[in-house]
Order: structure tokens, then C-alpha cells, then sequence
């Protein structure tokens, strides 16, 4: 199958998951492994629903092929440009790249939000807890970062980004190894982590899969 070179320059998938795709997902492992293949497959079908835009792969294992699956919809969406462009991004690096975009200019900055802020599809792999725990409290009311004189970047960052995405119903797909996702768990302890965890995991347009 012939790919446009612009898709796959924009999906940004790293070479070794490149290959990844549904039909090699193990899914004889167990029966999470068969249903979250089920619904990584659905929504990269848009066959979910029109209410389900969001997507979370969690398993507190290494080696359980989220990622696999989460490079899966990607690939699917390159084959299919009828279904819309996606975009894979480690969430570490997303949050080193946009900071870095302020030691430019400004306006720098503010581009390298948009492209993730906007993307129709996007995937934010190794989602944990250290990229979206603060020592600083955020209260609603609170400026965002891109509202900021000399804004930061990192947990409050991350946290305006889903939420924008979640209140413009774009497909987001989150994978991650740790529980932070439960409101409950003491290692989410800000109140920003439990607003953002909540929203993630209890949602009527969330998917949680262990």
C-alpha cells in the first residue's frame, strides 16, 4: 500500500513501532489482552460511538503491549486518511519539546501547543504520575499556561492540554503503567492530579481498559 510521506512524517512514530499493527497484537495472552484489542481496534475505526473520544490503556505491568496497541491506531489511521491523521507523541519528550519552543520566542511556544492541542488524534504514551503531580496547588479559576505572562510547562501544562481535548471532543488515546488514574490513590495527591483523573477515568466519553 502506497503511505503519503506527510502522514508518516506527522504520526512521528518511532521506527521500532512502526510495524506495529492489529493483526500482530498478541491477543491469545489473556482476556484484558482480547478486549483491549477490541476497543483500539474500534476506535481506530471510529466505531465506539460518537460519545467516546477518549481512549486509556492502563496496566500497572511492563511488557504488556499498550504501546503496541496504541502505535496500532496510529499505523491503522495512516493507512486509512479517510479516518483522520493521528499523532504519537512520548509525553516526556512532548513536554521537554513545547518548554524548549519559549527559549525561542514566544510565539514558538505557542505553535508547538497547537500542534498537540489540535491534532484530530492523539496519542500521549507513558502517561505517569511525575508528569502530572505539582507541588504547586492549581485551583480552577487559576491562569493556564498559555494565558501566562512567562508560562511554565509541565503538570499544569499537561493538564489544560487534555483538558481542551476533552472539552472539544478530540480522539485521545493515553497509556500508562501506574494507578494515578484512581482519584483515590495516594500517590495522586494535588488537587489538580484528581481533577485531571477523574475526568480521564469516569467520564461518560472515556474508555478505561485495564
Amino acid at each position: 500500500m502506497d503511505i503519503d510521506n506527510d502522514r508518516l512524517s506527522y504520526a512521528s512514530l518511532p521506527p521500532h513501532l512502526a510495524g506495529a499493527t492489529f493483526d500482530n497484537f498478541d491477543r491469545r495472552r489473556n482476556a484484558a489482552s482480547r478486549v483491549a484489542w477490541g476497543y483500539a481496534m474500534n476506535f481506530a475505526e471510529q466505531k465506539l460511538g460518537p460519545d467516546i473520544h477518549f481512549l486509556t490503556l492502563a496496566s500497572p505491568k511492563h511488557g504488556t503491549d499498550k504501546t503496541h496497541l496504541a502505535s496500532a491506531i496510529v499505523n491503522h489511521r495512516i493507512s486509512h486518511p479517510e479516518l483522520g491523521a493521528a499523532k504519537f507523541v512520548n509525553v516526556a519528550d512532548m513536554l521537554d519539546y513545547i518548554g524548549k519552543g519559549y527559549e525561542h520566542s514566544p510565539a514558538t511556544w505557542s505553535d508547538r501547543c497547537v500542534e498537540f492541542r489540535d491534532a484530530p488524534c492523539l496519542v500521549l504514551d507513558n502517561l505517569e504520575v511525575e508528569y502530572v503531580e505539582s507541588e504547586d496547588v492549581w485551583e480552577p479559576g487559576d491562569l493556564w499556561p498559555s494565558e501566562m505572562d512567562d508560562p511554565m510547562w509541565g503538570p499544569a501544562e499537561l493538564f489544560e492540554l487534555i483538558d481542551y481535548r476533552y472539552s472539544n471532543c478530540l480522539e485521545t488515546v493515553m497509556i500508562t503503567n501506574s494507578d494515578w488514574l484512581h482519584a483515590e490513590d495516594s500517590h495522586a495527591s494535588s488537587p489538580m492530579t484528581k481533577s485531571m483523573a477523574y475526568k480521564i477515568a469516569s467520564a461518560p466519553s472515556s474508555c478505561y481498559v485495564p
